[in-house]
Parts: structure tokens; C-alpha cells; sequence
């Protein structure tokens, strides 16, 4: 029986350990940022660094919202209050109250009924001369640009 104790933590001491594995001559360095990694599962993980995605943002966002030389973008700070004109009484209620809907869906506030118009659908069956008739009378109304031309707009 003692000879049985020593054999039994010899082959404990051997089950414990475990063989030495053949480890491969250079470990990858970590990859740098945005850098592509392929792995033997066939996933692939891209990344992109920030400050590249800061400025893909900017670009894309400049390219759909033309900012005049003052570089302030116009935007609605009093509540919204259309007005619409060159329709019936009960189209306009309609159309006003739809707007008004659409506006408060998207978070808008909505001016009381009354307010002060700070919007105006023109319904016309002549854009570009109802265009060229605004710029004559309100050259003002296409923006505080020199290089605003209603000709862009009425396009």
C-alpha cells in the first residue's frame, strides 16, 4: 500500500500537466485603428476612425444643406403658423389643419390658430411667373445672398 500512495501522486502530478504546445513564431501586432481584420471564420470587422467619420458627416450634410455666406442655417425658433392662399376657404382648413399635424408629429411647436403666419404655401398654376413677380416686388424674399437668383428656384 505505500508503494501504491507514491505511484498514485506521480501519475497526479503528470495528469496535471500539460504538453508543451508548439506556439507560433510571431504574434500579429494589434491592429490600428480603421485597419481591416480577417479571421479564420470568415468574419470581416471594419472600422473607420472617428475623426474621418466627423468629417464624412460634415460632408454629406453640406452637400444636401447649401448654408448662406452668413452660415446660418434658417431654421424655425417661434412656433410654426402657416398660411396658404390661393384656394377655397375649406381646402385651406384642411390644408393648414394637415400641416399643422405634420408639423406637431415631427415635434414642431404649432402656433394657436390666428398666429402670425412665418410660413405660406403659394398654390399657382404659373411657377416661374409667380416667381419672377415675388423677386420683383420682395427681392428680398430669396435669401440675404448676392448670389441668391430666383431662376434657382423656380427651376
Amino acid at each position: 500500500m505505500a508503494a501504491f500512495i507514491p505511484d498514485f501522486l506521480l501519475a497526479a502530478a503528470l495528469a496535471g500537466a500539460s504538453p508543451a504546445l508548439p506556439q507560433d513564431a510571431a504574434q500579429p501586432a494589434p491592429p490600428r485603428e480603421g485597419a481591416r481584420i480577417q479571421t479564420d471564420t470568415d468574419v470581416l470587422v471594419t472600422g473607420t476612425p472617428q475623426r474621418e467619420r466627423e468629417r464624412e458627416i460634415r460632408n454629406f450634410v453640406a452637400t444636401l444643406t447649401p448654408v448662406p455666406a452668413t452660415g446660418q442655417i434658417s431654421r424655425f425658433e417661434d412656433a410654426f403658423c402657416p398660411a396658404v392662399n390661393s384656394v377655397t376657404p375649406a381646402a385651406r382648413i384642411r390644408i393648414l389643419d394637415r400641416m399643422r399635424q405634420v408639423a406637431a408629429a415631427i415635434g414642431m411647436r404649432v402656433g394657436d390658430a390666428g398666429c402670425r403666419p412665418n410660413m405660406l404655401l403659394m398654390l399657382t398654376r404659373d411657377k416661374q411667373a409667380t416667381i419672377r413677380e415675388i423677386a420683383r416686388r420682395y427681392p428680398h424674399a430669396f435669401g440675404v445672398d448676392r448670389g441668391s437668383r430666383p431662376r434657382d428656384v423656380a427651376a
